[in-house]
C-alpha cells in the first residue's frame, strides 16, 4: 500500500524502524512529515518525499514538490470544508497567534490547495497519524482523507498504564468500545478476564479510591508513572531547550527584541496568574457541585478532540445554564497552564478569562493547589472536555459529563453532552444516581483490553513503561498490519 506517515518521529523509541519494516514488508512510504527530518535515513527511503513538521505548519511545501502546479481552491472547496476551517483557525493560536484573521484564512486556503495537490499527485492508500491531528496541516490532511475515503489510522494515548489505541476515526473511537460492541459481549465477566497489567490497574484504582482518607496514597500510587512523564515534559532541561529553539526562531524572523520586551512586561504587569489569584475562593465540600478541571491549552485534547468545546468558556456557560437549583460549579486551572509559555495572557487565556468564569451563575474558581482527587470525591459529578479527571471519576463509580471525543466516551457512568438541554437531562439522572453495576465497568475494560495494545509514542511515555524498544516496535507493527 502507498502510505503517508504524519508527525511520525521518534528514532529512540523505534518509530523510524517501524517505517523501515513497513517498507521491507512491501508497503511504500510515499510521503513523510516528521518533527526532525534528520532522524530518518534518506538513503533507506530513496523514493520518499520528506516534509519538515514546522515548515508544513507554516504552509511551506516539501523539498522537491512544486506547489505552483497545484490549482487554487475555489468557493466549492472552501464551502465543503467550512468545519475544517473553523477548527484550523483555532489551531493557529499555538504557533501563528500573531496572524490576523484574514491572514489565517488565506494561509489555510494555501494549505488546503497544497495538500489537495499532494493527494492528487501521490495518491495514498492509507495515512498513519502518531496522534490525533492537531498541528494545522495534519487536520487538513485528515479531512481530505475522509472526503476521499482514504484509510486513516490514528494513535491515541489512553494514560491507562502504557495502553495505546489505533483506530480510523478519532471522533468515533475504536469500534470495540462502542456501546453496541462492548455491551453485547457474551459470557461472565470478572477482574480475572483482564490482562495482568489491567488487573493491577483496576485493583489499585478501586482499592485506593474508596474515600478521602486514601487521597494521598491514591495520588502517589496513580501518578508515580505519570510524574516521570511530567518531569520530562516540563523539566528545566526541556524548558531550556524549548526556549533556545524559540530564541533561535525569533532571531531568524527578527521578532526577538519585541518578544523579549513583552516577556518582562508580562511578568511585571497584569497576567493570567495574578487574575486567577484575584478571583479564587476556597471550596465548600458540604455543597452540591460539579467539578470542572480546565485543560491546558493549546493541546490536542481540546483543539481537536474537543471540537467546538476548544472554547472551554462555552462548556462552562452551558453547564451554568443547566445547573440544578443550589448547585455550584467548581473550576480549577490545570497546574501546568502557566509553565511552558509563562503567565502572560494569550489567545486561549485572554485578559478577563477567569473573571468571565466567576461572573457565571454559581461558578467558583478553586485555588490551583486544591487536591483534584478530593474535588472528585466530594463532587456530585465531574465535567470535562476530554480530561483524565472524568475517567478518574468513573473509576470511583461517579458519573462524568463529557463534551469531547476520547477513548472512554462510551464507558458506563459517562454522559455525553453538547448543549444545555442534554446537560439538563444528564443532571436529572445524576441527581437520582445510584451508581452503575461494577460488572459493566469490568465489561468495558475487557473490551478496552482487546482494543488496545501496549506501547509508547515518545520518550516521556517510554519512561512510564517497562516495554523494550523492540517490544514497542513489534506491538505497533502487529496492530498496523492488522488494520492495513
Amino acid at each position: 500500500m502507498r502510505l503517508f506517515l504524519i508527525s511520525w518521529s521518534g528514532k529512540e523509541i523505534g518509530m523510524i524502524e517501524i517505517a523501515k519494516r513497513l517498507q521491507e514488508s512491501g508497503h511504500e512510504i510515499v510521503y513523510w512529515v516528521c518533527d526532525f527530518g534528520k532522524e530518518a535515513d534518506y538513503k533507506t527511503f530513496p523514493g520518499t518525499i520528506f516534509h519538515d513538521h514546522y515548515e508544513a505548519i507554516a504552509g511551506k511545501p516539501a523539498h522537491g514538490v512544486n506547489a505552483e502546479e497545484f490549482p487554487s481552491v475555489g468557493r466549492d472547496v472552501i464551502q465543503q470544508f467550512y468545519g475544517t476551517e473553523s477548527v484550523v483557525l483555532t489551531m493557529m493560536n499555538k504557533r501563528l497567534g500573531h496572524l490576523a484573521i484574514n491572514e489565517r484564512k488565506h494561509l489555510y486556503y494555501h494549505i488546503v490547495q497544497y495538500w489537495r495537490g499532494v493527494f492528487d499527485k501521490y495518491n495514498p492508500d492509507a495515512i498513519l497519524f502518531l496522534s490525533a491531528p492537531h498541528a494545522i496541516y495534519d487536520y487538513v490532511i485528515y479531512a481530505l482523507a475522509k472526503s476521499r475515503n482514504v484509510k486513516t489510522l490514528v494513535v491515541e494515548v489512553s494514560v491507562v498504564n502504557d495502553r495505546l489505541l489505533l483506530y480510523e476515526d478519532f471522533k468515533e473511537g475504536h469500534p470495540l468500545l462502542k456501546p453496541q460492541a462492548w455491551k453485547n459481549q457474551s459470557g461472565k465477566f470478572s477482574v480475572a478476564n483482564l490482562s495482568e497489567d489491567l488487573r493491577d490497574y483496576y485493583s489499585k484504582h478501586r482499592k485506593l479510591s474508596q474515600g478521602p482518607e486514601d487521597i494521598s496514597d491514591f495520588r502517589e500510587a496513580t501518578y508515580k508513572e505519570i510524574n516521570v512523564f511530567l518531569e520530562g515534559r516540563f523539566s528545566a532541561a526541556h524548558t531550556f531547550r524549548e526556549r533556545m529553539r524559540l530564541i533561535a526562531s525569533s532571531a531568524k524572523d527578527l521578532s526577538l527584541p519585541k518578544k523579549a520586551i513583552s516577556f518582562f512586561i508580562n511578568r511585571i504587569g497584569p497576567n493570567m496568574k495574578k487574575e486567577y489569584l484575584s478571583v479564587q475562593s476556597s471550596p465548600d465540600f458540604s455543597r452540591n457541585f460539579v467539578y470542572v478541571p480546565l485543560h491546558t491549552q493549546p493541546e490536542q485534547n481540546t483543539v481537536t478532540q474537543g471540537d467546538v468545546f476548544v472554547d472551554q468558556l462555552l462548556m462552562l456557560e452551558i453547564l451554568a445554564a443547566a445547573l440544578p437549583k443550589d448547585w455550584l460549579i467548581y473550576v480549577k486551572e490545570h497546574p501546568f497552564q502557566w509553565l511552558p509559555r509563562g503567565p502572560a495572557f494569550f489567545n486561549d487565556r485572554p485578559r478577563g478569562y477567569y473573571k468571565s468564569i466567576v461572573a457565571l451563575k454559581n461558578a467558583r474558581i478553586m485555588p490551583i493547589g486544591t487536591n483534584t482527587f478530593e474535588l472528585i470525591h466530594y463532587a456530585k459529578t465531574v465535567a470535562a472536555v476530554t480530561g483524565t479527571a472524568a475517567w478518574e471519576a468513573v473509576m470511583r463509580s461517579k458519573p462524568a459529563l463529557l463534551f469531547g471525543h476520547v477513548w472512554f466516551q462510551n464507558s458506563p457512568g459517562v454522559f455525553r453532552v453538547d448543549s444545555a438541554e442534554s446537560c439538563r437531562r444528564a443532571f436529572a439522572e445524576i441527581e437520582a444516581w445510584r451508581g452503575f453495576d461494577e460488572t459493566e465497568l469490568i465489561k468495558f475494560l475487557v473490551a478496552f483490553d482487546k482494543a488496545s495494545f501496549r506501547g509508547y509514542t515518545d520518550q516521556e511515555y517510554a519512561a512510564c513503561s517497562d516495554l523494550s524498544r523492540e517490544d514497542n516496535i513489534s506491538n505497533f507493527l502487529r496492530v498496523i498490519y492488522e488494520q492495513l
